[in-house]
This record gives C-alpha cells, structure tokens and sequence, in this order.
C-alpha cells in the first residue's frame, strides 16, 4: 500500500473530515440507513474488466471495498483531503486485493492533477455536490484528462426529485445536508451542483444509469433512492480514437 501526501489541503476542511470520519456512517444511516451504499454499488456489476481506476473522495471506503473486491487485480488510486479517511479506506481494503497495486494520496481534489490517460475508470461518489459549479467547470476537465480514450466515469450523487413529496423531501433533506457539513467543515456550495449541464459540455455518453429503474411517483419501489443517481458515463471518441 502506497502513501502520498499533497502540500496544499484546506485546514477547515479537512479538519473538519477528520473529526466526522469515526462518525460518517452513522450519521449516514440517521438519514438514509442503508440507501446512499445501494446507490454507490448500483452498478458495479455493470462495469467491463478496470485495469486502473481513480477514485476521488470515496470518504470511508465503503464503495471501495466493494470495487476492491469485484476488481482485485485492479490498480487503484483514492485522493481524499483527510488523512482519517484514507486510514478507514486502508482498513476496508479486502484481504485478497494485490497488495502493492494501492495507492492513497491526501490531497485536495482541485489543486491535484492527475498524470494524463493513465486511467481507465474516474469514480466520483457523492463527491463533486461537495463543490460549487464554477469551481466543477474548472476542475472536471482535469480530473477527466486522467482517462484513456473511451475511459469510463462511475457517477454517484444527490439529486432533487421532480415532483411529489419526494421533492419536498429531497429539497428539506439537501438543505440540511450542506447546512451540516458548512458548519462541520467548512462546505462553501449551499446547493446541488446542476450536474447534467456540467456534463453536457464535455465528451460524455451515458451508458448506464440505475436511475431509469425507478418509478417516482407510481408507487413502484425504486431500485435507488430517489435522492440519488447512478450512471456510469463514457468518453467519446472521434473518428482518430482520441477526444477532440
């Protein structure tokens, strides 16, 4: 198991995770039991062979874990800015996985660039509604450049629903959730990013999404949480095999 270090981390904020880290799931469950872990693995088993795969904020390691374990061979790097959670996600790292083909590195995501094509996969688990939209339009560009050609993107995070108690829900939940973390560390977004026009300008086909499961407001059980979206996103390539 490798260990990197970054200089430039925010005090706050990632202080402020350190301190939550022991706690994290249990706060986690307080609001959602178990619902935020069946979105983040909705769609592991829709995943091809990962050789290599970048996980930015994965908090605790549970998502981890769970890839670790679909994918032992694979090699995997997780940036996050706390220190404590990368020593959860060391601990969940499954007794099988290759040791050797980890690394963590405590770094804050927007001030790291990750080497050029080197990944096949970019994962971002209830990660980027930690940032605000200007913020996200500087950033993903970077992170996206970590991929190879027609790499994936393994998406995971809240969202408002439509319409129905599930939105008044939703909007009281999302309220909340950013008050909280404010106060806890520091969190400057005060709203859901709007993702889907973040990643309309960038070369992204969705090719799947655990959300087209779910019936809002039918009265059919969701295969998530209407809360929450999974997609697993796709780089486009032109006609020379390489992002334009």
């Amino acid at each position: 198991m490798k260990r990197a270090r970054q200089p430039t981390i925010g005090n706050q904020s990632h202080a402020g995770y350190d301190r939550l880290a022991p706690m994290y799931r249990t706060l986690e469950s307080i609001l959602f039991a178990n619902r935020l872990q069946e979105a983040r693995v909705a769609l592991i088993e829709a995943l091809p062979t990962i050789e290599s795969a970048l996980f930015f904020g994965d908090g605790d390691g549970r998502l981890l874990n769970v890839f670790a374990t679909r994918f032992p061979n694979c090699l995997i790097t997780s940036v996050d800015q706390s220190r404590r959670m990368l020593d959860l996600q060391q601990k969940r790292f499954p007794d099988h996985t290759v040791t050797g083909r980890q690394t963590l590195i405590q770094a804050n995501a927007l001030d790291y660039h990750p080497p050029p094509g080197q990944f096949d996969l970019l994962v971002c688990s209830f990660f980027l509604d930690c940032f605000s939209e200007s913020e996200l339009a500087r950033a993903i560009p970077q992170w996206l450049s970590a991929l190879r050609p027609d790499g994936l993107l393994y998406f995971v995070d809240f969202r408002i629903p439509e319409s129905g108690w599930r939105r008044l829900r939703g909007r009281c939940l999302s309220w909340l959730m950013h008050r909280f973390f404010r106060h806890s560390t520091g969190l400057k977004n005060r709203g859901l990013p709007d993702f889907e026009s973040l990643f309309a300008s960038h070369d992204l086909d969705i090719v799947a999404d655990a959300d087209t499961r779910c019936a809002s407001d039918t009265g059919t059980r969701c295969a998530i949480d209407s809360m929450c979206v999974c997609r697993i996103y796709r780089m486009v390539k032109n006609e020379t095999g390489l992002r334009p």
